[in-house]
């Protein structure tokens, strides 16, 4: 997997605001469901967005677009709010022997540590301000092979979808974006 693909991420504007998880579920209605999330619509990106500025607070629930991200894993794209960066909500995704991925880059807090969560644990992450993994042996580690996460703006956030690809099998692309997902709203309190 190669290419940059933080700028698939930059040119549909999410450079900064941008969190995500993928789990280790196939079926994107089921991880809808045990996110608590009630699916409005299946849509493109572009409709998806339509009345949610990224992160905005001011919205009566969270908004998330969740699909398909390979064979094995569902991608879950916040859109508004921050209710996919809770590490509670990470235990409970996982704690069927599940994994978990967690990336986060905003505009405030800029880059943050890549996350790996396992039977609701965070086993293994890579540190975002000196790249060195937790675990030196763990699925990180044998990941990072061949990346660079020094350079110009953008190059750890690559750095972070590549390892992310290479773990799931499947690089977020273009493609994932044109396909339709579930728009879907989170009420206020679930977590």
């Amino acid at each position: 997997m190669s290419g940059n693909i933080w700028d698939i991420v930059r040119d549909k504007g999410l450079e900064d605001y941008f969190i995500s998880i993928w789990i280790d579920h196939y079926d994107e209605e089921e991880v809808a469901r045990r996110l608590g999330a009630e699916a409005i619509s299946r849509s493109d990106f572009s409709s998806a967005m339509q009345g949610y500025p990224f992160g905005s607070g001011d919205e009566p629930e969270e908004t998330l677009w969740v699909g398909r991200h390979g064979p094995q894993w569902t991608h879950v794209l916040q859109i508004s709010g921050n209710y996919a960066a809770y590490p509670t909500l990470h235990s409970s995704l996982t704690r069927d022997g599940r994994r978990l991925l967690f990336m986060c880059v905003t505009e405030v807090a800029g880059i943050e540590d890549l996350v790996l969560v396992e039977n609701a644990q965070r086993t293994d992450d890579i540190h975002a301000f000196n790249h060195t993994p937790a675990q030196l042996d763990g699925l990180f580690a044998r990941n990072m092979a061949g990346l660079s996460f020094d350079g110009p703006p953008g190059t750890q956030e690559d750095a972070y979808l590549t390892i992310i690809g290479r773990i799931t099998g499947t690089p977020l692309t273009e493609e994932w974006f044109d396909r339709d997902h579930l728009l879907c709203r989170v009420p206020l309190g679930i977590w």
